[in-house]
């Protein structure tokens, strides 16, 4: 693992625009009476109904089978009666129909394609229906028809408007496009009898037009308290992520910091105990340190620091592996399910890439620029030995780097 702090830039990020989450805290502080979204609000709003409209479809058409038989059972019973010689087709042909509309209905929320506009389909079954209403009670002439027909047509748009969440717009413009055609069809020959039927149906528009708008504005509500909600906690989830990682990585390189890697390094042990795998330990040493801070100054000592933080870490590929700063001017590598020619392999190329980095070091007993030591332990943890005694033969075998004049790789076991 590279630079904890460059790994973890990328934190939780809200799905919506600043100006667009600003836009949302104004309309939940002032909650005016019509509220309008902006597109993005209204295109997640619109998409949150669609999800409602699918669930409520696929769960709720048996029940609205059984509405459609109790509404043929009443009909019938109550009614029938009534009904003379063609009358009874018209009448049938009228539940025939709304059976085709409880079909289409469901056929939406199966067909992907025509679940996305379901606002549209649903407008045009709303005329549909109130299109069989009108016909059935301007044709028949029967004024107890009127009044159930009547009902089951608020019935009808109230639970479109309440389950299956027609926006105020879709919904109002089925109603009075229904309304327009019907009175286009039937202006010429208009009687008491037929404008009372229109002037109740007007007036069951305007009730559903108002019953759509509160249930919409409500809805916007909850919506917005939604997204202004999961801002929050993804701020908050922002914050706590932050300190999370601050808690893990070294301030001044970016790599992880000692208490981080002793946690990954009890990880790490345990999964190699238990897949009985091997795991190697490289210790590295900034080569005369101390002579480099007191002839350039403790600040190019940190940017000595950074620099060598950052070859190493280049060097070091694998998501498990971790590279941390252990204390002062001393290193520490975890190659979890690395052997030792592997992890000496490793530390070689570590050893070149501090070279190639060429920070100047004339306080160097050994080369002109600044040089590490490393020294490299690998084992295959067992009951008997801890962690720790493998940190032990890694530094053991640094401190035999440095005996041996520096700037080289030791390996042990």
């Amino acid at each position: 693992m590279g630079v904890l702090a460059q790994k973890n830039q990328d934190s939780v990020n809200s799905q919506f625009l600043p100006q667009t989450l600003a836009h949302a805290h104004l309309l939940l502080n002032k909650s005016p009476f019509m509220i309008f979204l902006p597109k993005e609000l209204r295109a997640h709003f619109l998409k949150e109904r669609q999800k409602q409209f699918i669930t409520i479809a696929k769960l709720g058409w048996p029940l609205l089978v059984c509405m459609l038989i109790g509404e043929v059972t009443i009909a019938h019973v109550f009614y029938g009666r009534s009904l003379l010689g063609q009358d009874h087709i018209i009448w049938d042909n009228h539940f025939f129909i709304c059976a085709v509309i409880l079909f289409t209905g469901v056929m939406f929320a199966h067909i992907p394609k025509m679940a996305s506009s379901f606002q549209i389909w649903l407008g045009l079954l709303i005329v549909i229906v109130l299109l069989d209403k009108l016909y059935i009670a301007l044709a028949l002439k029967n004024i107890q028809l009127v009044q159930y027909h009547m009902g089951a047509t608020i019935m009808i748009v109230v639970i479109d408007l309440l389950a299956l969440r027609l926006t105020t717009s879709v919904a109002t413009f089925s109603c009075l496009t229904a309304g327009f055609l019907a009175w286009f069809a039937a202006h010429k020959t208009l009687n008491s009898y037929d404008l009372y039927i229109l002037l109740y149906f007007f007036t069951t528009v305007v009730i559903c037009g108002a019953i759509a708008l509160l249930v919409e504005r409500q809805d916007k509500l909850l919506f917005l308290h939604k997204v202004v909600l999961l801002h929050r906690v993804e701020a908050q989830e922002d914050i706590n992520n932050e300190l999370s990682l601050l808690s893990q990585i070294d301030g001044l390189s970016g790599l992880a910091n000692r208490r981080y890697f002793d946690q990954i390094l009890v990880q790490e042990w345990s999964r190699a105990q238990r897949d009985k795998t091997m795991l190697s330990i490289i210790f590295i040493d900034i080569d005369f340190f101390k002579v480099y801070n007191d002839t350039y100054g403790h600040l190019a000592g940190d940017e000595c620091i950074k620099k060598v933080s950052l070859a190493l870490s280049s060097v070091v590929v694998r998501p498990a592996d971790l590279v941390a700063r252990y204390g002062g001017e001393e290193f520490i590598v975890l190659l979890p399910n690395t052997e030792l020619e592997g992890a000496v392999h490793i530390a070689e190329q570590m050893l070149s890439v501090v070279d190639r980095a060429k920070i100047p070091h004339k306080g160097s007993l050994i080369l002109e620029n600044v040089s590490v030591s490393i020294g490299v332990a690998s084992c295959t943890p067992l009951k008997s030995i801890q962690a720790t005694d493998l940190i032990n033969a890694a530094d053991m075998a640094l401190y035999q780097a440095k005996s041996n004049g520096r700037h080289q790789v030791c390996g042990g076991r």
